[in-house]
């Protein structure tokens, strides 16, 4: 059986360390809330990172890369985040889509990476029963919806019939994804993350291998050029012993 060579690990949903004596660091990296696909994030998960943070704690970066999830969920953590007494610099670094919007956003700052994405759109459910039930739930929808819309309109530069317009979308029910440059054009986003942060980029957003510290990382494998110079060179042989 083939050995593996390099073993890259797979980032996990939620992660949270305190990085210096006065800074950690909160990694949201999947579905928001309940998800159908096993790992999500809870609002339980930022409350008790929160907790264990050393006091000395000044400043929280929270990188994100999610599709969003429950909007209950969402808000939940927003408010966590705002209400922490600690300065949040938040960092949009694959896409922040749906309610994952909505976190990015109780950042002081919020910073976006080239590439990345923001997305918004209206608030949507699944919901069975008679006509009194799918009424009853319309207007929770439009209750929330004009939540949402608060929120947006507190935190960005677009007032509300902009940010009503963009969650409907051109389309009339899809919504509007905004590249790093309308981001903050529109106040969604602060500014673009600096290149010489360490970023944690997605090129999906599902099962994604992260890739954090590319010195490190080089560093760390460096030992296996050899094995797999000598690995290939043995491939070589093989097909040059097989053609004879």
């Amino acid at each position: 059986m083939p050995k593996k060579i390099l073993n890259f690990e797979q980032r996990k949903k939620f992660e949270f360390k305190n990085v210096s004596a006065t800074r950690a660091e909160i990694s949201i990296y999947g579905d928001i809330g309940e998800s159908f696909w096993g790992d999500s994030i809870t609002a339980n998960d930022v409350h008790e990172a929160l907790k264990a943070m050393d006091k000395t704690v000044k400043n929280v970066d929270v990188r994100i890369n999610s599709g969003g999830g429950c909007v209950f969920t969402g808000v939940a953590i927003y408010n966590l985040l705002k209400s922490s007494g600690k300065k949040i610099t938040t960092y949009v670094d694959g896409i922040a889509a749906s309610i994952a919007s909505i976190i990015a956003l109780a950042g002081d700052e919020v910073l976006i990476g080239d590439g990345a994405m923001i997305m918004i759109h209206r608030p949507l459910c699944g919901v069975m029963g008679n006509a009194s039930a799918l009424m009853n739930m319309i207007e929770r929808l439009d209750d929330v919806e004009e939540q949402l819309i608060s929120i947006y309109t507190k935190n960005t530069n677009m007032d509300r019939t902009a940010i009503k317009a963009y969650l409907v979308g051109e389309n009339g029910n899809d919504g509007t994804y905004f590249d790093s440059a309308e981001s903050i054009e529109l106040g969604l986003a602060t500014g673009l993350m600096n290149e010489d942060v360490a970023l944690d980029m997605a090129a999906t957003l599902g099962n994604s291998t992260w890739i954090r510290d590319r010195k490190e990382i080089i560093k760390r494998y460096d030992n296996h050029v050899d094995v797999i110079d000598n690995v290939l060179k043995d491939i070589e042989d093989f097909k040059a012993r097989d053609k004879a």
